[in-house]
């Protein structure tokens, strides 16, 4: 064979490996029903080995009548463990609420030796407030932590710790009737109340999140066992933002807890690393 014809056969080989290497480049980026996905949002996602959130916003209890004012604010701190497809998740939140103030109206009657006994009472409650606070440590295994779906389980330890108090004046008036004769008394006077208490429970949760770039979407469901003696409960929670830059999000967050009626509605941003 002359010099010419291998010249040919070593071009057509060399277009053939060329043809097949760009070939392979986009299957490896193509998700059914998503299309081709950039090298630059491929890049974006990989990239991502530590993020931390800090969102602030409403907290409510959603039987409560009596609520003043409330706030909420909720940290997230997230690391990759390497190229493992596992996270370290940390998560701290903190409520805060003043209630209204309240009165409580209380009668009663009741028999004593051979006479009876009338009793009327009111209690006023006021500069009643609670504080919720505390967090969470889990371990995060992501199934398609480099794809624009993932998919997610993990599980851990929650903590959380709750404080309550009140200031009360109360006044009180008694009757106590025998026969034809009758006494009354009083007794007035002030007071305070303080509770606290706090516990931990395993915490195991499912979610999946979403990357079309510049955009994020993360839904999510958790199982919490056992706290402060309430029964076991579910904490649904949604996270949607959009990038400023490729290292700063804005976030939008919702969480609502079912036992406790309890929600959280903040905003924030993510700083991406």
């Amino acid at each position: 064979m002359n010099t010419s014809k291998w010249f040919t056969v070593l071009l057509g080989l060399a277009t053939i490996t060329t043809m097949a290497q760009t070939s392979n480049t986009d299957v490896s980026h193509y998700k059914e029903g998503v299309g081709i996905i950039s090298d630059a949002e491929m890049e974006s996602i990989d990239s991502t080995l530590f993020s931390f959130s800090a969102r602030i916003g409403y907290y409510n209890e959603k039987d409560s009548d009596f609520v003043d004012k409330s706030w909420g604010s909720q940290l997230e701190l997230r690391a990759a463990l390497g190229d493992t497809p596992l996270d370290i998740v940390l998560r701290g939140h903190y409520a805060s609420v003043d209630y209204d103030d309240t009165e409580l109206i209380e009668t009663a009657a009741y028999p004593y030796l051979n006479a009876k006994v009338y009793s009327a009472g009111i209690t006023e409650f006021y500069n009643t407030k609670k504080a919720t606070y505390g967090g969470s440590i889990q371990l995060q295994w992501n199934f398609c932590k480099t794809e624009l779906l993932n998919p997610y389980i993990s599980a851990g330890i929650v903590y959380d710790k709750y404080e309550f108090e009140t200031d009360l004046r109360y006044a009180q008036r008694n009757l106590m009737t025998y026969k034809w004769l009758s006494s009354t008394w009083a007794n007035s006077g002030y007071g305070r109340i303080e509770e606290d208490d706090d516990g931990t429970a395993f915490v195991g949760r499912v979610g999946i999140e979403f990357y079309p770039d510049p955009f994020y979407a993360r839904l999510e469901a958790a199982y919490l066992t056992e706290l402060y003696e309430d029964d076991a409960q579910a904490e649904l929670s949604a996270v949607v933002g959009a990038k400023v830059t490729d290292n700063f999000r804005i976030d939008l967050s919702g969480t609502y807890f079912t036992e406790w009626k309890e929600y959280y509605i903040c905003a924030g941003f993510s700083i991406l690393l």
